[in-house]
């Protein structure tokens, strides 16, 4: 019977950090399987089929990052990133490709039981409770396929566009932050920038075009939203006329909280303060429905205006508030300021609070009677413009007017424009004298030159890939020739300086994290206490290993800094083999492996500093040792080239790679990706390199059919 437990897969080439999750899972009631080689994961995970994975970076055969890809194809299985590689350029590219989590090493062994309880907690509840399936339009938003049909066509989408489009349209005419969106799509320690987000749209709009009835929509200085037609504002007044709804009604409808009311003395009338900060995306929204059912009234203003004034005999404090609103929104439109009127020639009504001390007094500019009897009166008062139109009751009954006053400047805007279209005209004339010369300038100077600058600036951000595009011959192609060749240096320094860093991060992190979790596996008593001696025997390995990182690592940059002091001197560099091979003899013999010599005569002299070129040997041996087969062999010898000594160590086993050989001497170099191999702390051949070059000497491998040799020169001097 299939286990009911819920069942983690473990990928990660250190056996030891492998067992200390292991323990820790099992005893949280998990079914655990470990994989320690990239090669054999994707038939395990088709036999497993895991709830969860926990995925290590740096893997023999297959990286963790591909795994992570091929996971992504075969379905919505959360994962866990576990790795050394602690920079913000490998968590950005593990969680867009769709990781759930990354967590760096050392971590506390509790920590990632709560972020694995978390993770499948998050994916429990959205299978559970989230409308899975979103529909719209031509739009199916399906999350349990995580497929998007859009117009018939399933549309192909990497996990975080899926993601980042589901929650907008769930949380439909919400608006979100870049922040927001940060935080909960690719979670609150996602180490990236409101950037991704644009991107991320960028990339939705191009797949998807905006339709009548929604759209992702940008709130300009907020951030985003998927937009859903205005008009389905309908279903917030069910059973209401929107035709006839005023705001304020959408308001009382809404029951938007109320802080409370005053009276305003001027327009002797109840103001409602409301809060609207509960919800801001709500009150824009009702904003934009209100003004869209506006629009059609107020291209008949006027008899919007007589319609409500109608309504204010026998006006109530409501009425009065729907006048002002109204006034208001519609001054707005016009730009111009309104003033109503009643049948006695005093205002009553008015857009612009910079009239209020008009309320209640009678307009003099002109006579009522004159207005009730020419329905519509025109002049020009100082900078403004008078327009005045009567009103009338449903029974043609006089009851007022309405005065819009319209600034002499919005009338002058159409000759001012004129004017500026004179000016413009002449400006243009200038310029068009201009064009050829710029244009010529432009392909020859300008462009190149803001080729040059925008990849300078590409550069300045961290995208070091980019190079310039130029091939003119001449001074400025000898420029973009020279600035790529700087950024070809550029972006190997920094591939070099992220390589450094990531395998430095795993040389000390790693076994930091077995020390780490097995004792404090031990001190939770997780461990049987007749295991607990095992344990600490794997964290005192670890130690020493730790510790001959850390030797090795000290020695290297005291070397590279000049700091290590030489004693050259007169030596026998056949006596230092000889002794050499003594001392690393019984290592061979462990694994079979037989070490023979052969040098040149009994005595041969070099100028060298002797526990230096011991250290040389010792490390050419050991490598040999690790990377021959058991029963294999190794060779030492010395022969003398004009006035050079030339010390060889080769061994029997397999051939370096071609593609390795250039990297070999580089500091924590490894063939094997996944640095499974702990006796070797991938500094020994850099120390070697350091030692050579400070004998001012050469050091150089051969590889042949039958083995790899390892060889390097010292000088001679002759015996007297």
């Amino acid at each position: 019977m299939e286990s009911l437990k819920e069942k983690i897969l473990i990928v990660d080439d250190d056996e030891n950090i492998c067992e200390v999750i292991r323990i820790y899972l099992e005893s949280a009631n998990y079914d655990v399987k470990t994989i320690h080689d990239g090669g054999m994961v994707q038939g395990i995970f088709m036999r497993y089929k895991p709830d969860l994975v926990i995925l290590d970076m740096m893997l023999p055969n297959i990286e963790g990052i591909d795994l992570l890809k091929w996971i992504r194809k075969e379905g919505n299985i959360p994962v866990i990133m576990l790795t050394a590689k602690g920079e913000t350029f490998d968590k950005v590219l593990a969680l867009d490709l769709g990781a759930d989590d990354y967590v760096v090493k050392p971590f506390e062994p509790k920590e990632l039981i709560a972020r694995v309880k978390a993770v499948m907690r998050r994916y429990t509840v959205e299978d559970k409770a989230l409308e899975k399936k979103l529909e719209f339009k031509d739009l199916i938003i399906d999350l349990n396929s995580y497929k998007v049909i859009y117009k018939g066509e399933e549309l192909k989408m990497p996990p975080k566009e899926f993601e980042l489009l589901y929650y907008l349209a769930s949380n439909r005419n919400k608006v979100f932050t870049r922040e927001q969106l940060l935080c909960e799509v690719w979670g609150y320690d996602y180490p990236g920038d409101s950037r991704t987000v644009d991107v991320h749209v960028k990339r939705l709009r191009e797949k998807l075009n905006n339709e009548s009835e929604w759209q992702l929509e940008t709130v300009w200085g907020v951030g985003y939203k998927f937009e859903v037609d205005p008009e389905t504002a309908a279903a917030l007044f069910p059973g209401k006329d929107l035709s006839t709804l005023s705001f304020v009604d959408m308001v009382d409808d809404l029951q938007l909280k109320r802080f409370g009311s005053c009276i305003d003395d001027e327009m002797d009338q109840q103001v409602f303060i409301l809060d609207f900060s509960f919800n801001p995306e709500l009150t824009d929204e009702l904003l934009v429905v209100y003004f869209n059912l506006e629009k059609e009234k107020l291209d008949t203003e006027s008899n919007t205006i007589q319609e409500v004034a109608v309504k204010y005999q026998g006006s109530t404090s409501a009425d009065r508030e729907n006048i002002y609103t109204m006034l208001h929104l519609i001054s707005n439109y016009l730009e111009a300021d309104i003033m109503l009127v009643n049948s006695s020639g005093y205002i009553y009504g008015i857009s612009n609070d910079k009239y209020q001390y008009l309320y209640n007094k009678r307009y003099t500019s002109f006579n009522v009677e004159n207005l009730k009897n020419n329905n519509i009166l025109e002049y020009k008062s100082g900078d403004k413009y008078i327009y005045c139109r009567g009103m009338y009751n449903s029974n043609d009954e006089f009851i007022g007017g309405i005065v819009y006053v319209i600034p002499q400047e919005t009338i002058n805007r159409p000759i001012d424009d004129m004017y500026n279209i004179i000016w413009i005209s002449v400006v243009i004339a200038i310029i068009i004298l201009n064009i050829l010369f710029y244009f010529i300038s432009k392909k020859f100077i300008i462009e190149p030159l803001e080729s040059i600058n925008n990849v300078a600036k590409d550069f300045s951000n961290g995208y070091f890939e980019k190079r310039v595009s130029i091939k003119n011959n001449d001074e400025i192609g000898d420029l973009a020739k020279t600035f790529n060749n700087m950024a070809d240096s550029i972006e190997e320094a920094e591939n070099n300086r992220r390589e450094f860093i990531s395998n430095i991060s795993h040389e000390l992190r790693s076994p930091i994290t077995s020390i780490k979790g097995f004792i404090t596996a031990i001190l939770d008593g997780i461990i049987p206490k007749e295991k607990e001696k095992d344990y600490l025997n794997i964290a005192n390995d670890e130690i020493m290993r730790l510790t001959r990182l850390v030797n090795d690592l000290l020695d290297l940059s005291a070397m590279q800094a000049g700091k290590v002091q030489f004693n050259f001197m007169k030596i026998d560099i056949n006596k230092a083999v000889r002794i050499t091979v003594l001392k690393m003899g019984q290592k061979a013999l462990e694994k079979n492996i037989k070490i023979d010599i052969n040098l040149n005569g009994k005595n041969l002299f070099v100028l060298a500093d002797n526990d230096k070129i011991i250290q040389v040997l010792i490390n050419l041996i050991d490598n040999a040792i690790k990377y021959c087969n058991k029963g294999g062999k190794i060779l030492v010898s010395t022969k003398v080239k004009n006035e050079k000594v030339i010390v060889s160590v080769y061994n029997n086993g397999p051939c370096i790679k071609e593609e390795d050989l250039k990297y070999i001497w580089d500091r924590f170099y490894k063939a094997d990706k996944s640095r499974t191999n702990k006796t070797s702390t991938g500094l020994g051949l850099p120390i070697v390199r350091n030692i050579i070059l400070q004998h001012n000497e050469e050091i150089w491998i051969d590889n042949t059919d039958k083995g790899v040799s390892f060889s390097f020169t010292l000088k001679r001097i002759k015996d007297d």
